[in-house]
């Protein structure tokens, strides 16, 4: 694939009710349309034979994020999120291949619909902290090879320093990601077995305020 670039658009609003620390956000992230200059190839004791160059049409997916945080004591506050991002309709299908499978794509993902929730705590003017886990949902265990995981649970743990205008966030996450059998145009049947996969992240962010 060329490489393209595409634009798209943000809409959202919000509610405060600063007293209580009270605040919900809707958000709205379109989808961005590409057209792929797409060169197909196929491998053969020759070499490389050309297949077909064509456009190759893709849309990368549109979401949605809920988003509130409310005060429940002083100096405490619980906070989550509701995601939902419309994976389906990301697809990719140059015009040989498509043409070989009836229509295919070489990518196929299911739409999901991630769930986060969290306490934050200040514990002085410069300390504060947050624990917060996350929840995806398992769908179908036949995936995408793009994407070997079927649902996921994860927690996080942040610590943040403040001093005047500086503030620095530290975060460590731990993710456990649902077993998979991923396969390719063979509906039905495994390829391969995805069990007991994990990940783990670290995270640092430095911002300055003006």
């Amino acid at each position: 694939l060329a490489s393209d670039a595409g634009v798209g658009y943000l809409v959202g609003v919000a509610y405060e009710k600063p007293e209580i620390a009270l605040r919900v956000m809707l958000t709205y992230n379109s989808a961005i349309e590409h057209d792929f200059t797409a060169t197909e190839t196929m491998e053969t004791p020759l070499g490389e034979m050309p297949l077909a160059q064509s456009v190759a049409n893709v849309s990368t997916p549109q979401s949605v994020n809920l988003d509130f945080q409310t005060g429940v004591a002083a100096n405490t506050l619980i906070f989550g999120q509701i995601r939902w991002v419309d994976w389906s309709e990301f697809t990719l299908s140059p015009e040989f291949f498509a043409g070989a499978t009836g229509g295919q794509s070489l990518i196929d993902l299911p739409d999901t619909t991630t769930y986060t929730l969290g306490v934050g705590r200040k514990f002085s003017d410069a300390w504060s902290g947050a624990l917060s886990f996350t929840y995806e949902d398992e769908s179908n265990p036949l995936v995408s090879p793009l994407a070997p995981v079927n649902g996921s649970m994860g927690v996080t743990v942040a610590g943040i320093y403040t001093q005047g205008n500086m503030k620095i966030t530290t975060g460590i996450n731990y993710t456990q990601f649902g077993d998979a059998k991923p396969e390719t145009g063979t509906p039905d049947e495994a390829r391969a077995e995805f069990t007991d996969n994990s990940a783990f992240g670290l995270g640092v962010k430095v911002g300055f305020s003006f």
